[in-house]
């Protein structure tokens, strides 16, 4: 069994806890769940680590709604092996959660913009929103254009209709916590989907490009406030967990600043 971090960082789990199947679009992600705590092995890179890193970046910024990730080796007791991912609280913790999948098929087809892609980015969101807010009572256009700054600067290829949507309490809707950030800052580096620059890749879910002020500037997007000091005290408990390779934090933190130093005063301003 690999001896990896801190015991504080080292986590047991049975055979009996693993989730069969999953929704990894690129692969089958192990994952488990045990006393209302998700725990999910890498599978083509460094996942766990980049949703540590962008938990930590959504921590430092005025994102309200996120779920909080930490790195952790898992060790699954009668297999006798041992994983580098990360944990999670189940959410929510009230109410039922919605993804976009199933919601649409609640959404006549003038509102579902992925049955019909409209020609620009901003048709796309605001023809979707619409619909949403006339089934369902919640106005999201605000929280679906930070989702998509967000994605923007972490490089997230995977905000699949399954990787976000609403939660249902008592016949009222709220715009989903930002969840499953793991196939960001290229950590994917083992599919023959993968991909060597962030510029490259064509995001989901309205299947937008890096280009022409990152393709929010017709949306008029108010840049996400984060603070740079507090994200780089994050930075240095991730390096001294001790978990993953000096080079690979090295690796995943490098893609973040850069695409920092090129969305500062367009996605994101220091708060």
């Amino acid at each position: 069994m690999a001896n990896f971090g801190s015991i504080t960082h080292v986590v047991s789990v049975d055979v009996s806890d693993r989730i069969v199947g999953g929704t990894l679009s690129k692969g089958n992600q192990i994952k488990w769940y045990k006393n209302g705590v998700w725990y999910k092995a890498d599978y083509l890179g460094y996942e766990g680590l980049a949703e540590h890193i962008c938990s930590a970046l959504l921590k430092a910024s005025n994102v309200k709604s996120f779920v909080e990730y930490e790195i952790i080796v898992i060790n699954e007791t009668e297999g006798k092996d041992s994983y580098l991912g990360c944990k999670s609280n189940n959410f929510p913790l009230t109410g039922v959660f919605h993804s976009v999948e199933s919601l649409l098929h609640r959404l006549p087809d003038k509102y579902n913009v992925f049955l019909e892609p409209r020609q620009t980015l901003k048709a796309s969101v605001y023809d979707f929103c619409a619909g949403i807010e006339k089934y369902f009572y919640v106005d999201i256009i605000g929280d679906i254009i930070e989702m998509l700054a967000f994605d923007f600067i972490v490089g997230n290829e995977d905000r699949h209709l399954i990787n976000f949507g609403l939660v249902e309490n008592e016949d009222r809707f709220v715009f989903a916590p930002l969840f499953d950030h793991g196939l960001s800052l290229l950590s994917d580096m083992k599919s023959d989907a993968q991909y060597t620059c962030i510029d490259e890749i064509v995001y989901k879910p309205f299947d937008h490009l890096r280009k022409g002020g990152h393709g929010l500037d017709s949306i008029l997007c108010r840049p996400l406030s984060i603070d740079t000091v507090k994200f780089i005290c994050e930075e240095k408990k991730i390096r001294n967990a001790g978990i993953y390779p000096i080079n690979i934090i090295d690796r995943a933190m490098g893609v973040l600043y850069k695409s920092l130093d090129e969305t500062e005063g367009s996605l994101w301003t220091k708060g």
